[in-house]
């Protein structure tokens, strides 16, 4: 959500967005932490190497607690961190999972 416009934006994130959402923005926290975390993700990028496992688990953490951010902050934390989480499990098990609703036909658990 882009917070003049109000609207959702769909695409790729930016090495500092993903910095942001995992680390807090850059306004008020060292800008230093933002270089670090920007120089550790362009390798993961450009050569197609592994997320730092550490990002990936800062990620995931900050976007389990959904009331910590505004709405809009939320929702791309939580993209961000779904597709972190993804590359981090598809690259450490060699496999990739859907992100689909899967349709059950049984009742089986009711």
């Amino acid at each position: 959500k882009n917070g003049k416009s109000g609207r959702f934006i769909i695409g790729v994130f930016a090495p500092k967005e993903l910095s942001d959402f995992v680390y807090g923005n850059s306004k008020t926290k060292n800008r230093g932490i933002r270089k670090e975390i920007v120089k550790r993700l362009l390798p993961c990028i450009a050569d197609r190497e592994k997320v730092p496992a550490d990002i990936v688990k800062t990620a995931v953490a900050k976007a389990s607690n959904p009331y910590s951010l505004e709405d809009y902050e939320w929702k791309n934390c939580l993209a961000a961190a779904c597709a972190l989480y993804r590359s981090h499990i598809a690259r450490e098990n060699g496999t990739l999972y859907s992100l689909s609703l899967e349709a059950i036909s049984s009742r089986d658990y009711l």
